[in-house]
Protein backbone atom coordinates (compact mmCIF):
# COMPACT_ATOMS: atom_id res chain seq x y z
CA UNK A 1 0.00 0.00 0.00
CA UNK A 2 3.08 2.17 1.20
CA UNK A 3 4.31 1.64 -2.54
CA UNK A 4 1.11 2.44 -4.25
CA UNK A 5 1.06 5.56 -2.06
CA UNK A 6 4.78 6.81 -3.38
CA UNK A 7 4.07 6.14 -6.69
CA UNK A 8 0.82 7.93 -6.92
CA UNK A 9 2.52 10.97 -5.52
CA UNK A 10 5.88 10.46 -8.09
CA UNK A 11 3.06 11.06 -10.64
CA UNK A 12 1.31 13.88 -8.91
CA UNK A 13 4.77 15.69 -9.23
CA UNK A 14 6.02 15.02 -12.56
CA UNK A 15 1.81 16.19 -13.40
CA UNK A 16 2.27 19.45 -11.80
CA UNK A 17 5.68 20.07 -12.81
CA UNK A 18 4.69 19.66 -16.44
CA UNK A 19 2.01 21.46 -15.90
CA UNK A 20 3.53 24.50 -14.03
CA UNK A 21 6.13 24.18 -17.13
CA UNK A 22 3.24 24.58 -19.55
CA UNK A 23 1.89 27.29 -17.95
CA UNK A 24 4.70 29.07 -17.65
CA UNK A 25 5.36 28.77 -21.56
CA UNK A 26 1.84 29.85 -22.14
CA UNK A 27 2.60 32.70 -20.53
CA UNK A 28 5.90 34.12 -22.20
CA UNK A 29 4.03 33.07 -25.84
CA UNK A 30 1.08 35.13 -24.77
CA UNK A 31 3.74 37.69 -23.55
CA UNK A 32 5.73 37.46 -26.72
CA UNK A 33 2.67 37.83 -28.65
CA UNK A 34 1.35 40.60 -26.56
CA UNK A 35 4.92 42.87 -27.23
CA UNK A 36 4.36 41.99 -31.49
CA UNK A 37 0.77 43.02 -31.35
CA UNK A 38 1.36 46.39 -29.71
CA UNK A 39 4.48 47.19 -31.52
CA UNK A 40 2.66 46.01 -34.78
CA UNK A 41 -0.51 48.45 -33.77
CA UNK A 42 1.99 51.32 -32.42
CA UNK A 43 3.66 50.96 -35.92
CA UNK A 44 0.52 51.50 -37.84
CA UNK A 45 -0.50 53.94 -35.28
CA UNK A 46 2.62 56.24 -36.55
CA UNK A 47 2.11 55.22 -40.07
CA UNK A 48 -1.67 56.56 -39.94
CA UNK A 49 -0.43 60.08 -38.26
CA UNK A 50 2.32 60.56 -40.86
CA UNK A 51 -0.32 60.16 -43.33
CA UNK A 52 -2.67 62.24 -41.78
CA UNK A 53 0.15 65.03 -41.45
CA UNK A 54 1.55 64.41 -44.80
CA UNK A 55 -2.27 65.58 -45.80
CA UNK A 56 -3.38 68.23 -43.70
CA UNK A 57 0.22 69.96 -43.22
CA UNK A 58 1.51 68.98 -46.32
CA UNK A 59 5.38 68.23 -47.39
CA UNK A 60 5.87 71.36 -49.81
CA UNK A 61 6.34 74.34 -47.00
CA UNK A 62 9.00 76.24 -45.90
CA UNK A 63 8.35 78.07 -42.65
CA UNK A 64 10.28 80.93 -41.10
CA UNK A 65 10.47 82.48 -37.30
CA UNK A 66 11.48 85.70 -37.40
CA UNK A 67 12.39 87.12 -33.60
CA UNK A 68 13.58 90.50 -32.86
CA UNK A 69 15.93 91.58 -29.77
CA UNK A 70 16.67 94.45 -28.15
CA UNK A 71 13.85 96.94 -29.52
CA UNK A 72 14.76 96.17 -33.08
CA UNK A 73 11.68 95.04 -35.77
CA UNK A 74 12.55 92.46 -38.77
CA UNK A 75 9.23 91.26 -39.46
CA UNK A 76 9.03 91.36 -43.29
CA UNK A 77 6.65 93.90 -44.51
CA UNK A 78 3.75 92.71 -47.71
CA UNK A 79 5.52 94.59 -50.42
CA UNK A 80 8.68 92.41 -49.17
CA UNK A 81 6.93 88.98 -48.62
CA UNK A 82 6.10 87.95 -52.64
CA UNK A 83 10.23 89.58 -53.63
CA UNK A 84 11.53 87.47 -51.37
CA UNK A 85 9.90 84.32 -52.61
CA UNK A 86 10.89 85.48 -55.83
CA UNK A 87 14.73 84.93 -54.61
CA UNK A 88 14.09 80.95 -53.24
CA UNK A 89 14.26 78.55 -56.84
CA UNK A 90 11.85 76.12 -56.69
CA UNK A 91 9.18 78.34 -54.88
CA UNK A 92 5.53 79.30 -56.10
CA UNK A 93 4.79 81.75 -53.63
CA UNK A 94 4.27 82.69 -50.18
CA UNK A 95 1.40 81.43 -48.13
CA UNK A 96 -1.42 83.90 -46.94
CA UNK A 97 -4.50 83.66 -45.30
CA UNK A 98 -6.65 86.76 -43.82
CA UNK A 99 -6.97 86.50 -40.42
CA UNK A 100 -10.67 88.47 -41.04
CA UNK A 101 -12.99 85.71 -42.19
CA UNK A 102 -16.67 86.36 -43.39
CA UNK A 103 -19.45 83.97 -42.31
CA UNK A 104 -23.11 83.99 -43.85
CA UNK A 105 -24.55 83.39 -46.87
CA UNK A 106 -23.83 82.97 -50.11
CA UNK A 107 -27.06 84.22 -52.02
CA UNK A 108 -28.69 84.66 -55.41
CA UNK A 109 -32.15 84.83 -54.09
CA UNK A 110 -34.66 83.86 -51.21
CA UNK A 111 -34.50 80.06 -52.45
CA UNK A 112 -30.76 79.86 -53.95
CA UNK A 113 -28.30 80.34 -51.46
CA UNK A 114 -25.49 78.27 -49.12
CA UNK A 115 -24.17 78.68 -46.05
CA UNK A 116 -20.51 79.78 -46.10
CA UNK A 117 -17.30 81.26 -44.86
CA UNK A 118 -14.86 83.78 -46.53
CA UNK A 119 -11.56 83.03 -46.42
CA UNK A 120 -9.08 85.39 -48.34
CA UNK A 121 -5.36 83.31 -49.28
CA UNK A 122 -2.75 83.61 -51.23
CA UNK A 123 -2.76 81.50 -54.77
CA UNK A 124 -0.35 79.31 -53.07
CA UNK A 125 -2.83 78.35 -50.95
CA UNK A 126 -4.42 75.65 -53.08
CA UNK A 127 -1.23 73.59 -53.76
CA UNK A 128 -0.21 74.21 -50.05
CA UNK A 129 -3.53 72.08 -49.36
CA UNK A 130 -4.23 70.06 -52.79
CA UNK A 131 -7.30 71.39 -53.60
CA UNK A 132 -9.20 69.47 -56.15
CA UNK A 133 -11.27 71.74 -58.87
CA UNK A 134 -14.62 70.32 -60.18
CA UNK A 135 -14.75 72.72 -62.49
CA UNK A 136 -12.69 76.77 -63.67
CA UNK A 137 -9.79 77.68 -61.73
CA UNK A 138 -7.87 78.44 -58.98
CA UNK A 139 -6.56 81.91 -58.28
CA UNK A 140 -4.06 83.32 -59.83
CA UNK A 141 -1.17 85.54 -58.53
CA UNK A 142 -2.81 88.49 -61.27
CA UNK A 143 -5.86 87.81 -59.15
CA UNK A 144 -4.31 88.63 -55.80
CA UNK A 145 -2.02 91.39 -56.92
CA UNK A 146 -4.64 93.34 -58.52
CA UNK A 147 -7.07 92.46 -55.73
CA UNK A 148 -9.61 91.01 -57.68
CA UNK A 149 -13.18 89.75 -56.67
CA UNK A 150 -12.37 86.35 -58.38
CA UNK A 151 -13.77 83.38 -55.98
CA UNK A 152 -13.52 79.51 -55.86
CA UNK A 153 -16.64 78.14 -54.12
CA UNK A 154 -17.61 74.41 -53.42
CA UNK A 155 -19.19 72.72 -55.46
CA UNK A 156 -22.21 72.18 -52.56
CA UNK A 157 -22.31 76.33 -53.35
CA UNK A 158 -22.30 76.08 -56.64
CA UNK A 159 -25.42 73.60 -56.65
CA UNK A 160 -27.39 75.33 -54.00
CA UNK A 161 -26.99 78.37 -55.34
CA UNK A 162 -26.47 77.85 -59.34
CA UNK A 163 -27.79 74.30 -59.88
CA UNK A 164 -25.22 73.08 -61.32
CA UNK A 165 -21.05 73.92 -61.28
CA UNK A 166 -21.16 74.40 -64.70
CA UNK A 167 -23.50 77.54 -63.73
CA UNK A 168 -21.93 78.87 -61.22
CA UNK A 169 -18.51 79.93 -63.29
CA UNK A 170 -18.46 82.94 -64.55
CA UNK A 171 -21.70 84.00 -62.61
CA UNK A 172 -22.02 86.83 -59.93
CA UNK A 173 -22.42 85.58 -56.25
CA UNK A 174 -22.98 88.35 -53.36
CA UNK A 175 -21.97 86.80 -49.86
CA UNK A 176 -24.45 88.20 -46.85
CA UNK A 177 -22.23 88.22 -43.89
CA UNK A 178 -23.88 87.89 -40.44
CA UNK A 179 -22.53 91.19 -39.27
CA UNK A 180 -24.71 92.87 -42.28
CA UNK A 181 -21.40 92.96 -44.15
CA UNK A 182 -21.91 91.80 -48.14
CA UNK A 183 -19.00 91.12 -50.56
CA UNK A 184 -19.59 90.21 -54.37
CA UNK A 185 -17.82 87.70 -56.39
CA UNK A 186 -17.71 86.59 -59.52
CA UNK A 187 -16.94 82.72 -59.66
CA UNK A 188 -14.18 81.47 -61.21
CA UNK A 189 -13.33 77.99 -60.16
CA UNK A 190 -15.74 75.66 -58.17
CA UNK A 191 -13.46 73.09 -56.00
CA UNK A 192 -15.07 69.78 -54.18
CA UNK A 193 -15.92 69.69 -50.60
CA UNK A 194 -14.29 66.50 -49.25
CA UNK A 195 -15.54 67.52 -45.59
CA UNK A 196 -18.77 67.07 -46.94
CA UNK A 197 -18.73 63.28 -47.00
CA UNK A 198 -21.26 61.14 -44.88
CA UNK A 199 -22.20 63.80 -42.69
CA UNK A 200 -23.40 66.20 -45.33
CA UNK A 201 -26.06 63.54 -46.88
CA UNK A 202 -27.66 63.67 -43.52
CA UNK A 203 -28.61 67.27 -43.36
CA UNK A 204 -31.68 67.92 -44.80
CA UNK A 205 -31.58 71.23 -46.12
CA UNK A 206 -28.21 71.01 -48.33
CA UNK A 207 -28.17 75.12 -47.63
CA UNK A 208 -27.48 75.15 -44.09
CA UNK A 209 -23.71 72.84 -44.57
CA UNK A 210 -21.22 75.56 -44.36
CA UNK A 211 -18.45 75.24 -47.21
CA UNK A 212 -15.23 77.67 -47.64
CA UNK A 213 -15.34 80.39 -50.46
CA UNK A 214 -11.54 81.36 -51.31
CA UNK A 215 -10.68 85.19 -52.51
CA UNK A 216 -7.74 87.09 -52.90
CA UNK A 217 -6.14 87.85 -49.90
CA UNK A 218 -6.00 91.71 -50.62
CA UNK A 219 -9.29 91.77 -51.88
CA UNK A 220 -10.90 90.60 -48.40
CA UNK A 221 -8.50 92.93 -46.38
CA UNK A 222 -9.67 95.86 -48.36
CA UNK A 223 -12.85 95.01 -48.00
CA UNK A 224 -12.58 95.02 -44.28
CA UNK A 225 -10.46 98.51 -44.41
CA UNK A 226 -6.66 96.98 -43.56
CA UNK A 227 -3.98 98.31 -45.53
CA UNK A 228 -1.65 96.01 -46.54
CA UNK A 229 1.56 98.62 -45.83
CA UNK A 230 0.66 98.33 -42.28
CA UNK A 231 0.97 94.27 -42.42
CA UNK A 232 4.29 92.81 -41.26
CA UNK A 233 4.77 89.49 -40.58
CA UNK A 234 6.75 87.28 -37.86
CA UNK A 235 5.54 83.91 -39.15
CA UNK A 236 5.88 83.46 -43.31
CA UNK A 237 5.64 79.84 -45.19
CA UNK A 238 6.55 79.45 -48.17
CA UNK A 239 4.83 76.86 -50.73
CA UNK A 240 7.43 74.92 -52.79
CA UNK A 241 6.77 73.05 -56.51
CA UNK A 242 6.40 69.14 -55.91
CA UNK A 243 9.09 66.95 -55.80
CA UNK A 244 11.66 69.09 -54.83
CA UNK A 245 14.99 68.90 -52.89
CA UNK A 246 13.69 70.16 -49.85
CA UNK A 247 16.88 70.53 -48.40
CA UNK A 248 18.34 72.60 -51.03
CA UNK A 249 15.45 74.54 -50.73
CA UNK A 250 15.94 75.08 -46.65
CA UNK A 251 19.76 76.05 -47.84
CA UNK A 252 18.58 78.86 -50.61
CA UNK A 253 16.14 80.55 -47.85
CA UNK A 254 18.63 80.69 -45.19
CA UNK A 255 21.30 81.63 -47.85
CA UNK A 256 18.74 84.65 -48.49
CA UNK A 257 17.99 85.44 -45.11
CA UNK A 258 21.59 86.11 -44.10
CA UNK A 259 21.80 88.30 -47.37
CA UNK A 260 19.08 90.47 -46.45
CA UNK A 261 19.84 90.81 -42.54
CA UNK A 262 22.75 91.81 -41.28
CA UNK A 263 22.80 92.84 -38.11
CA UNK A 264 24.15 90.35 -35.13
CA UNK A 265 20.66 90.90 -33.32
CA UNK A 266 18.66 89.52 -35.95
CA UNK A 267 17.54 85.38 -35.91
CA UNK A 268 15.17 83.42 -37.65
CA UNK A 269 14.24 79.72 -37.13
CA UNK A 270 13.66 77.67 -40.64
CA UNK A 271 11.39 74.55 -40.55
CA UNK A 272 10.30 72.40 -43.78
CA UNK A 273 7.55 69.43 -43.26
CA UNK A 274 8.54 66.90 -40.17
CA UNK A 275 12.25 68.37 -39.99
CA UNK A 276 13.49 71.01 -38.23
CA UNK A 277 16.57 72.77 -40.32
CA UNK A 278 19.06 74.61 -38.82
CA UNK A 279 18.47 77.60 -37.06
CA UNK A 280 19.64 80.78 -38.94
CA UNK A 281 21.16 83.90 -37.10
CA UNK A 282 24.48 85.62 -36.00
Amino acid sequence: MYLFEQVGRILYDMTKNKLRVFLTMLGIIVGVCSVVLIVSIGNSVTTALKVFLAGSLGDNRVTLYISSQNGKNFNMRYDEVYDFGKQIPDVTGPLLESSNVLEGQARIDDECYSSASVKGVSSAYFDAYAVVLAGGRVLTNNDCTYHSSAAVISDIAAVNCFGSIDDALGSQLSVIGTNGKILDFTVVGVYKDISAVNKYKKIEDKRMWVTEIFCPYEYLEDQYEISLKSNEFSELTYVTKNDVDMEGVVAAVEAALKQRYDDEDYHCNCYRAFARAEETGS
